[in-house]
């Protein structure tokens, strides 16, 4: 035969259940905290490697590189500056 918990019981469940949610929820809140840095992080780092490493290869193309490279012994065929191009939705230079 079971019995009925007692209120106790059922009071302590519902706690239980409360500190469930309140955890789920708190887990939920730090995990989308911690997305939105990584993000933020992803967006400098993005913006470093293609503004800043971008301009660089820009001026040493625009500069004697390929002349550079040539007395090294490196053949250089032709230089572009600034190429655009569509790769699905994505547009890079």
């Amino acid at each position: 035969m079971m019995t009925q918990p007692s209120r106790h019981c059922k009071s302590a469940l519902s706690r239980l259940r409360v500190s469930e949610d309140v955890a789920e929820q708190a887990t939920g809140e730090l995990i989308t905290r911690q997305a939105r840095a990584a993000d933020r992080r992803m967006d400098k780092l993005d913006e470093l490697f293609n503004g800043q490493w971008g301009k660089l290869i820009e001026s040493l193309v625009e500069g004697d590189l390929a002349g550079l490279l040539q007395r090294r012994g490196i053949a250089v065929q032709h230089t572009v500056t600034n190429p655009r191009q569509n790769y699905g939705e994505r547009r890079w230079e």
